[in-house]
């Protein structure tokens, strides 16, 4: 879990407010809106596609502006209610989120839908941590821990209700995806107000702008690189002047922000961390899962380019999916329970390792679409488990837990957002779309693979759940 689901201590009132419910209710509805954004607009993407005429290269920054965005959130906003206090900031990101999403949904052109995605993305990333800060504000100790932890596992129930929810909507045309948000955007924020007790913080330490800068300067010219890159000769790519500096941009940036980060007061990510091997692996592997999550989201425009499915039944081709993510979510708990982190992960790697390959590889068909997508939403669902999370920081200590968790979403966060342009720009070196498509699920399928021969590394201790006191 990120840093504020670490925070034992409630850093608010002494006294816990009568309203408990209501304040509950707001966050839930907040952390909701800001996390289905990700896997409900999965099913819009054929439609957007087809509209606006875009490129398969360009196609992933309608993902990207959000998760671009969305880091920036998290750290500016997230910090700022500790000076500003929960209630305005929790309003504030709602209300950003709402912009976006009138302006998303209203998009005449692509220029004006990637304007709104990055609010949409600002805004989520500032409802995360300032609602799980409230709860640790709030709440009292005894019930804080569950809580958090409710939270804290958002990852699969965000494809179990997203992608039917965006499906449905698709049938009123895919500008009601975005627009569906805006109420209940609006309904967070005035309801923050007039619920959230207000806690403003008089001292704080300063949060580490510069890192945060150089960071999502680093991603976007990563992101760019790889999207550029023609991946059918990836070597000769790497020699055009459109290439080769976005890479290079990147490695001179890198040791710029590593001595930045030491510098901080307070830094978003402290480099000795990753010293310790366990910590490494933990953040490769969320590197990792972050990508083949972000795969779900493309797989309606699979669908519809490699089956020739209509866009507004893309989604529905995806039930299965939903339904094997529903089933494996207690089966990988209790395994990850019984007989340790690594058998769940591992398993669940190489799971949707065998779906991805199928798709990429089979030849096409509903039949093997089903089952090739079930296997890998089962597989992708142990990936998303916290309990890997809890594994890669044990050995750490405690001083440092809230910092190595924000670290490891930070990971998943960049996975997704280089798992999108990666997708995109395997797609378009193709020899022809449909090629393009079946070799980004491919990719996916061998880079899944590898994350579970990876995850053989964890350590056969049993991961049951953390107490409430430790979260």
């Amino acid at each position: 879990m990120p840093e504020e689901l670490k925070n034992g201590a409630a850093t608010g009132p002494s006294a816990a407010p009568s309203n408990q419910p209501q304040i509950l209710g707001v966050v839930f509805m907040g952390v909701l809106l800001s996390a289905l954004d990700i896997a409900i607009v999965g099913p819009a993407l054929p439609a957007i596609t087809a509209e606006f005429h875009l490129p398969d290269r360009i196609l992933p920054w309608i993902l990207n502006a959000y998760f671009l965005m969305n880091l920036a959130g998290r750290a500016i906003l997230g910090k700022s209610s500790d000076f500003l206090g929960r209630r305005m900031m929790l309003a504030s990101s709602a209300g950003i989120y709402g912009l976006g999403a009138i302006i998303s949904a209203l998009a005449p052109n692509f220029p004006a839908l990637l304007v709104g995605r990055a609010l949409q993305g600002f805004g989520a990333g500032g409802i995360f941590p300032v609602a799980s800060a409230a709860v640790t504000d709030f709440l009292p100790a005894d019930r804080r821990g569950r809580i958090l932890h409710i939270i804290g596992t958002t990852g699969t129930f965000i494809f179990i209700v997203g992608l039917p929810l965006g499906s449905l909507l698709m049938a009123l045309g895919w500008r009601w995806i975005f627009g569906l948000g805006v109420p209940v955007a609006f309904v967070v924020a005035l309801s923050s107000i007039s619920t959230l007790p207000s806690t403003p913080r008089a001292k704080v330490k300063p949060f580490d702008l510069p890192g945060i800068v150089l960071l999502i300067i680093m991603m976007a010219f990563a992101a760019m690189g790889l999207n550029l890159t023609n991946w059918s000769s990836p070597v000769q790519s790497l020699k055009s002047l459109q290439v080769w500096p976005l890479y290079l941009i990147v490695i001179i940036l890198f040791p710029i922000f590593r001595m930045v980060e030491r510098r901080a007061e307070e830094p978003s990510i402290r480099p000795r961390i990753l010293a310790n091997w366990r910590m490494a692996l933990g953040a490769y592997l969320a590197l990792g899962t972050g990508l083949l999550q972000v795969g779900i989201v493309f797989m309606p425009l699979f669908v519809v380019v490699v089956l020739d499915i209509r866009d507004y039944m893309a989604g529905l081709m995806l039930l299965p999916l939903v339904a094997a993510m529903a089933l494996a979510t207690p089966v990988f708990n209790t395994i990850g329970g019984k007989t340790g982190t690594r058998i769940a992960i591992s398993g669940g790697a190489l799971l949707a390792a065998a779906g991805y390959l199928v798709m990429g590889l089979a030849s096409p068909g509903r039949g093997i679409f089903y089952l090739a997508s079930a296997i890998t939403g089962a597989g992708i669902t142990a990936l998303l488990s916290p309990s890997l999370r809890h594994k890669a920081v044990s050995d750490l200590p405690e001083a440092d837990h809230p910092t190595a968790q924000r670290f490891l979403y930070l990971y998943i966060s960049m996975g997704r957002l280089l798992g999108a342009a990666l997708i995109g720009a395997v797609a378009a070196s193709g020899a022809d779309i449909v090629s393009g498509y079946r070799n980004s699920f491919t990719t996916l399928g061998v880079l899944s693979g590898i994350l579970g021969l990876l995850s053989l590394l964890l350590t056969t201790g049993k991961s049951p759940e953390p107490p409430a006191k430790s979260v």
